[in-house]
C-alpha cells in the first residue's frame, strides 16, 4: 500500500493508519440450513486465506494457533463410533491429554469417567482423533497432545437446556478437580469443547495446516451448516495448544494493543493528567492556607 493517501481512503478496503494486530476470524454459513461438506471446505479455504492475520514465531512451521468449530456431524460419528448415538441425547467432547505418558492418559480418562458419573453423565464411547503431524514445526511437536473425543449421555435422559447445564457443570467440576489434585499429566489436560451441537478442532497450528493435521475435516461425511474459523495473532503470550481458538463457544480477535494505538492512549492519558495537576495544586494551597493562623496571614 505504498503511496496511499487519505484522499484514496474511499477507494480502498482498509486504511493502513487504522491497522490492528488482530487475529483472523471468519464464518461460512448456509443460511438455508441444509449444510453439507462444502460449508466446511469453504471454511477451511477461508482459514488458509487468513494467514496474513495469524502469525508464527521464529520457527515458520509453527503457528500461534488455528482451528475451526463446526456443527456436530452426527452421521459421521454414527459410522465412526461403536455406540448408539441419538442427536440431542448425546454430547461430544474434545480433550487434550499428554501424548508421552500412557499411564497418565489412562488415569486421566478414568478421572473423566468417574467425575462425569458423579455429575450425572455416562461415558458411552471414546475416540482417538486421527492426526497427521508431518508438517508441524518442532515447537508444536514438542508440546503436541493426544487428542481424544468422549461421547456422553445424561444418566436420567436429560435433553435441551437442562442437558446443556449439566454438561457445563460437569466440565467445570472436572477441570477444578484436575487443577486441585494435580494428577500426573495434569498440566497437559484440557477440555477443548463439550457440547450437544458443536465440536472444535484446534491446535498450535497455522491456518494452512489445520486441514492436513485433522483428516476428519477433509472427510466428505463431515457435514455442517456452519464453519467458524480462527487464526491467532499472539502479542501478549506465547502460542500454546490450548490457547488456540475457537474456544468452547466463541472466537475473538481481541489483540488490539498495537504501537500507534498505545501511543494515542498514552498521549490522551498524559493530557488528562496535565489538566488534573493544576486543580490538585490549588487544593493543596487551600489546605495550607486553612492551617495557617489568621494573625500570620496578616
Amino acid at each position: 500500500m505504498s503511496g496511499f493517501s487519505r484522499d484514496d481512503a474511499d477507494h480502498r478496503l482498509a486504511d493502513p493508519a487504522d491497522a490492528r494486530s488482530n487475529c483472523g476470524v471468519g464464518v461460512v454459513m448456509d443460511l438455508d440450513g441444509d449444510g453439507g461438506h462444502w460449508v466446511l471446505s469453504d471454511g477451511l479455504e477461508l482459514l488458509e486465506n487468513l494467514e496474513h492475520r495469524g502469525t508464527t514465531g521464529a520457527e515458520e512451521s509453527t503457528g500461534d494457533g488455528a482451528g475451526v468449530m463446526i456443527q456436530t456431524p452426527h452421521d459421521f460419528f454414527a459410522d465412526e463410533v461403536d455406540a448408539d448415538l441419538t442427536p440431542g441425547e448425546y454430547a461430544v467432547g474434545s480433550v487434550f491429554l499428554p501424548a508421552d505418558d500412557a499411564d497418565a492418559r489412562e488415569e486421566l480418562r478414568r478421572t473423566v469417567e468417574t467425575t462425569f458419573a458423579e455429575e450425572g453423565l455416562d461415558v458411552v464411547a471414546w475416540r482417538t482423533v486421527p492426526t497427521d503431524n508431518g508438517d508441524l514445526g518442532q515447537t508444536a511437536l514438542d508440546s503436541e497432545p493426544e487428542i481424544i473425543q468422549v461421547f456422553v449421555e445424561s444418566t436420567d435422559g436429560l435433553t435441551g437446556d437442562a442437558f446443556d447445564r449439566r454438561l457445563y457443570t460437569a466440565r467445570r467440576v472436572l477441570e477444578k478437580h484436575v487443577e486441585e489434585t494435580e494428577p500426573a499429566g495434569h498440566e497437559r489436560f484440557y477440555v477443548v469443547s463439550l457440547d450437544t451441537d458443536t465440536v472444535v478442532y484446534k491446535g498450535l497450528l497455522k491456518g494452512e495446516q489445520v486441514a492436513d493435521y485433522f483428516p476428519d475435516l477433509t472427510d466428505d461425511r463431515v457435514d455442517t451448516t456452519f464453519a467458524m474459523v480462527h487464526a491467532r495473532f499472539s502479542t501478549n503470550t506465547l502460542g500454546a495448544w490450548h490457547l488456540a481458538h475457537p474456544y468452547r463457544g466463541i472466537i475473538h480477535n481481541g489483540e488490539f494493543n498495537n504501537g500507534p494505538r498505545l501511543r494515542r492512549v498514552r498521549r490522551r492519558g498524559q493530557t488528562q493528567a496535565d489538566h488534573r495537576q493544576p486543580r490538585a495544586v490549588r487544593h493543596r494551597e487551600r489546605r495550607q492556607r486553612a492551617r495557617t493562623p489568621v494573625a500570620r496571614r496578616a
